[in-house]
């Protein structure tokens, strides 16, 4: 492998992506790209969110790891920061599905899905609280979230979603793939996507 092994708390940076921000690891395996190891990391970016990076493919920029020195610390208050506010105690509410992200997955698929993931919606309590059931695994986040916490950290997501949809219909446009974009626009799609993927269609 060309670059270190990273683990949980390393702090890194995405040499093509410099508006990300820091990430931070949060999970860390090792895996194989043709024929090259590398690792896959579940990576959650200061300015972008939870992303999925082999590193055979991406070759990422290490910084200090987050647990070394208080110093260190300090660099990742960003993190602590934007959880509190976004009301995240233990469980990641705001970072996208890895179903979304998956560099490995076709990016078609990736757009389909995201507009499917727009299904969820604050406005009715039931769909919001399926969310949070969704993001942390929980039976009953009610048990750890106020209603109102849900709330916060939902319109942080829909923001750091569209911003995702936004990316990745940028990069199906570059491939000449648009008619296949405004297919999809013409199609009954749930809370707002439709509206959501014609503006990420015409910036």
């Amino acid at each position: 492998m060309n670059q270190p092994l990273f683990q949980p708390g390393d702090l890194v940076k995405h040499p093509l992506k410099p508006e990300w921000g820091e990430g931070e690891v949060r999970q860390a395996s090792l895996t194989k790209y043709n024929g090259k190891d590398g690792q896959r990391l579940v990576i959650v970016f200061k300015n972008h969110g939870k992303v999925t990076i082999n590193t055979a493919v991406i070759k990422l920029t290490a910084k200090e790891k987050a647990s070394d020195d208080m110093n260190a610390a300090n660099s990742t208050d960003w993190l602590s920061q934007l959880e509190a506010q976004q009301g995240i105690k233990k469980n990641d509410l705001t970072g996208l599905p890895e179903s979304l992200t998956d560099p490995f997955t076709d990016i078609l698929t990736r757009v389909e899905r995201t507009l499917a993931d727009y299904r969820y919606t604050s406005d009715n309590p039931r769909s919001l609280l399926e969310w949070a059931m969704r993001q942390t695994d929980m039976n009953d986040p009610l048990t750890e979230y106020t209603r109102h916490d849900l709330e916060q950290a939902f319109g942080h997501y829909t923001y750091l979603r569209y911003k995702h949809l936004l990316e990745l219909v940028r990069t199906v446009k570059k491939s000449n793939k648009r008619p296949m974009l405004d297919a999809l626009a013409s199609k009954q799609l749930p809370n707002g996507a439709a509206n959501d993927l014609k503006k990420a269609i015409s910036a």
